[in-house]
């Protein structure tokens, strides 16, 4: 089946890193194709593993120097992707164990990463939406994690902001965009938890009169 095919894909590509007879250039595309194989795996099965994998193959990535790096074109999309591993990872772990300060760590992460893709991507980079969308998703996780702290200032700095990045990538997307639906539910969840946050606000409030 389709499972045993990426896992066939992935100990190859494990092999070919490990041999030593790939070039710079090959090496580093092919840590990018393992690392999304993983990624699929881990959204096939959910094995935490594979998922820590993908990050630390996007991390080794990350460190690369720049004549390493693919072209400035695709560089933007290859840090998106490892923001949204992180993103996630964060999400996993809060789900876990809310206490876990490693999930903080991962989503404070995802938005520095966030923040230079944005900076970094070319004026004409076809996806300035998803970019901004997928920074107000990690902010949007930031604060939720950043409110089970106890820092409230935080979380409602990040949610302010996540919702103007979501409106942003929403208003600049155009109508054939292949991830509008994306695009909208990331709006329409931070809006429900900034809704959320002045429910709760309110109601310690009402609690502490």
């Amino acid at each position: 089946g389709d499972g045993a095919v990426l896992d066939e894909s992935i100990a190859a590509r494990t092999a070919a890193l490990s041999s030593g007879l790939l070039g710079p250039e090959d090496f580093v595309k092919w840590m990018h194709d393992l690392r999304h194989g993983l990624r699929a795996r881990y959204d096939r099965a959910g094995h935490a593993d594979d998922l820590d994998a993908a990050v630390a193959l996007a991390s080794q990535i990350r460190e690369l120097p720049p004549w390493f790096r693919p072209p400035p074109d695709l560089w933007p999309a290859w840090l998106s992707e490892y923001a949204t591993d992180l993103t996630d990872r964060a999400q996993a772990r809060a789900a876990a164990n809310g206490a876990d300060p490693a999930a903080f760590g991962d989503a404070d992460t995802a938005v520095r990463l966030c923040r230079e893709v944005v900076s970094i991507a070319p004026a004409d980079y076809p996806d300035q939406p998803g970019l901004r969308s997928n920074l107000g998703a990690a902010l949007t996780v930031r604060a939720l994690l950043a409110d089970g702290r106890g820092q409230s200032q935080q979380a409602d700095a990040d949610l302010a902001e996540a919702v103007g990045l979501a409106r942003e990538a929403v208003r600049r997307a155009p109508a054939a965009h292949p991830y509008a639906a994306k695009l909208n539910g990331n709006l329409c969840r931070v809006l429900v938890e900034r809704a959320r946050s002045e429910e709760r606000r309110v109601g310690k409030e009402c609690r502490s009169r």
